[in-house]
């Protein structure tokens, strides 16, 4: 059966198609479909393994690219609509690596019904540089990516994704055609059907329309990073209510969130006894506390509370965080540091209903400071994310009996 796309290649090597049912109407789904990209939404894989494996891929075209630093797959935000990217035209360009490696061309975007892509980049990419830039070998790869939607009956829809590709020599075909079936149809088009659909049915479930959310000050401070721990809940109550209880959250009510902050802070506390230094300003509890700690207050509500600070913090009980205004915390890139910024909001979600979100995000100034974080995110980073439930919950728990 010709779908709409398969134009764009026209006689292929290699033709994949899978399809999932969604129960939600199209234009629920498309909203999901038009924001996929690296630094956007990603590709809803939710899968660790996965990712893991494209971050590496992309790291390791990254090094191929002299004087560009070394940058790895990045998702901004994968659980929400997000209103800027909802613009996609024909011609504009979908970032599906590094800079200057692979990227996706919108050939053809109806809304609720087809988004056609298509690229020249991704295929000779596969190959090192030395061999894909050799004019000799005329290395060559065209894929298209079609995705259509029908609504087979009210409020149902059918989503189909069509991938086409053709290349050449046909030595490179025996490397790229076996990659292509395996990864990028058997593991990534799976794990992209999976992700639209639970988001969309999710969504709808939560609220009659995907909220279209205005982007988030770490867009604006931090829009591009090494780290992302984000974690949501939705509340029943008012968005009012909700963000008058951020503002008055105090950790100490937490048992295990105050033990692991003391815990966290009595590395410093025992250096400063032993070498008869000043005592370190003690761990924030409140949001009040923040500024005292070294965080530059990012913004200030009511909708959105965010913080940042420059640190190491690999030097527990020795980070020396700088002291800065927002404005330089943005531009800061001195090398031997961590930007570490976190938000949390509060967003409308229906009659009586708010949705929370709270999200850190951490960049790294330079490659070994990188290593270095990674080594000490391993340990921290699960403890992050089981503090900012506790906070969620315990947020929860307080609006929710009032």
């Amino acid at each position: 059966m010709r779908l709409p796309g398969d134009e764009l290649v026209p006689a292929p090597l290699l033709q994949t198609t899978g399809a999932v049912m969604i129960d939600v109407p199209p234009q629920q789904v498309w909203p999901w479909l038009v924001q996929t990209g690296q630094g956007r939404a990603g590709f809803y894989s939710d899968s660790p393994f996965w990712d893991r494996c494209v971050d590496w891929y992309y790291r390791r075209l990254a090094r191929e690219q002299p004087g560009t630093a070394e940058v790895g797959y990045r998702v901004a935000a994968d659980d929400r609509v997000v209103a800027s990217w909802q613009n996609l035209r024909v011609g504009d360009v979908i970032a599906d690596g590094p800079p200057g490696t692979a990227y996706y061309v919108v050939r053809q975007a109806e809304p609720d019904r087809v988004f056609a892509l298509f690229t020249d980049t991704h295929l000779p990419h596969l190959l090192p540089a030395r061999l894909r830039d050799n004019p000799r070998l005329r290395i060559h790869g065209e894929l298209s990516d079609a995705v259509v939607l029908s609504e087979v009956e009210p409020g149902r829809t059918r989503l189909v994704r069509r991938m086409r590709m053709t290349c050449g020599p046909w030595p490179f075909r025996l490397l790229a055609v076996p990659i292509v079936l395996v990864w990028g149809d058997w593991v990534t088009e799976r794990n992209f059907l999976r992700g639209v659909k639970r988001r969309a049915e999710r969504t709808v479930r939560d609220s009659p329309l995907p909220a279209l959310d205005p982007e988030s000050v770490l867009d604006r401070y931090l829009p591009e990073f090494d780290v992302r721990e984000r974690q949501t809940r939705l509340l029943h109550a008012d968005v009012g209510a909700v963000q008058a209880a951020i503002g008055q959250t105090d950790l100490t009510g937490i048992p295990v969130v105050r033990a692991l902050l003391v815990l966290r802070a009595f590395p410093g506390r025992l250096r400063a006894r032993l070498g008869g230094r000043a005592t370190p300003v003690p761990p924030p509890f409140t949001l009040a506390d923040m500024p005292r700690a070294g965080w530059t207050p990012l913004a200030e509500g009511p909708e959105e509370v965010g913080f940042g600070t420059l640190t190491q913090p690999w030097r527990i009980g020795n980070e020396a965080p700088l002291v800065v205004d927002r404005e330089t915390f943005a531009a800061f890139s001195t090398p031997g540091y961590a930007k570490v910024a976190f938000s949390i909001r509060a967003d409308p979600d229906g009659p009586h209903r708010t949705r929370v979100t709270t999200e850190t995000r951490v960049a790294t100034t330079d490659p070994r400071s990188r290593r270095r974080f990674a080594a000490y995110w391993v340990v921290v980073g699960p403890l992050s994310a089981l503090i900012r439930r506790l906070v969620l919950r315990r947020l929860a728990i307080h609006v929710e009996q009032q």
